[in-house]
């Protein structure tokens, strides 16, 4: 007896193991904000300096149009270890950037959030579009935010975070960030996040095969309980739940 209470508390303990991680791989949330995220989807990591001396920084295999990567600008209050999209400005530079952000497909029907963080020149009464796009030029919006708020007091003194709406939940596959800004526009901290549970019917079990038709009670008169098989049903129960939280947890990665 002392053993199956011992294997019922070890069944306990490995499901409490395995459902914070079924819970984990329920929601996941994408960030963008470091040096390393942005070398890694093939920013140049750059001065302005560097990029006034080789212009050809801001742009890589049509995957990084007009952005570079490099820290927060000298009028900047926050903290100092920010990192920043910067597009060229200027005459020079075209208004529009883009970044593709890796193969990773996103359904857009499962995502509950779009942030990002930014910073911008004052501006008064004009719009800084930033979208997540099927494509580099913009063309094929899926989720954007208008960015109105520009009447600032001061040029890239604070940093502002905005929500994008989700514009086309049927799409899934990859996406670009896009940006086009009326005033120059720093951006940063980009967080996608994603819950796999939406539109999970559990069609697995809908218990057509269970109807009951051989089980009428026909031992309903049996009220005693058998001790040994009483511990057994638990230790199957147990199993039960194991069992269905990592088929749960297979089917939400």
């Amino acid at each position: 007896m002392k053993k199956i209470i011992c294997f019922i508390l070890s069944i306990s303990m490995m499901v409490a193991l395995v459902l914070p991680m079924a819970v984990s791989a329920a929601e996941e949330t994408f960030v963008f904000a470091t040096e390393e995220d942005y070398a890694e989807l093939g920013v140049n990591i750059a001065t302005k300096a560097e990029a006034d001396a080789d212009t050809s920084l801001y742009n890589v295999d049509g995957k990084v149009v007009n952005f570079r990567a490099s820290t927060s600008p000298a009028a900047f209050k926050g903290a100092t270890d920010e990192r920043w999209l910067i597009p060229g400005w200027g005459n020079a530079y075209s208004k529009e950037s883009s970044l593709y952000l890796g193969s990773n497909s996103y359904d857009m029907s499962k995502v509950t959030s779009i942030t990002i963080d930014w910073l911008a020149n004052k501006a008064a009464g004009k719009t800084n579009v930033v979208a997540l796009t099927k494509d580099a030029a913009g063309t094929e919006v899926v989720a954007i935010a208008n960015i109105t708020e520009l009447d600032l007091a001061g040029n890239m003194a604070e940093k502002y975070t905005s929500t994008l709406t989700v514009t086309d939940a049927t799409y899934n596959g990859p996406v670009y960030l896009y940006m086009n800004a009326q005033t120059r526009m720093f951006l940063g901290n980009l967080q996608i996040t994603v819950d796999n549970t939406i539109g999970d019917t559990g069609s697995d079990n809908t218990g057509s095969d269970n109807t009951g038709s051989d089980n009428t009670g026909s031992d309903s008169g049996n009220t005693e309980t058998n001790p040994e098989t009483g511990d057994f049903g638990l230790i199957a129960l147990a199993f039960a739940a194991v069992s269905s939280i990592v088929i749960k947890k297979k089917k939400e990665i």
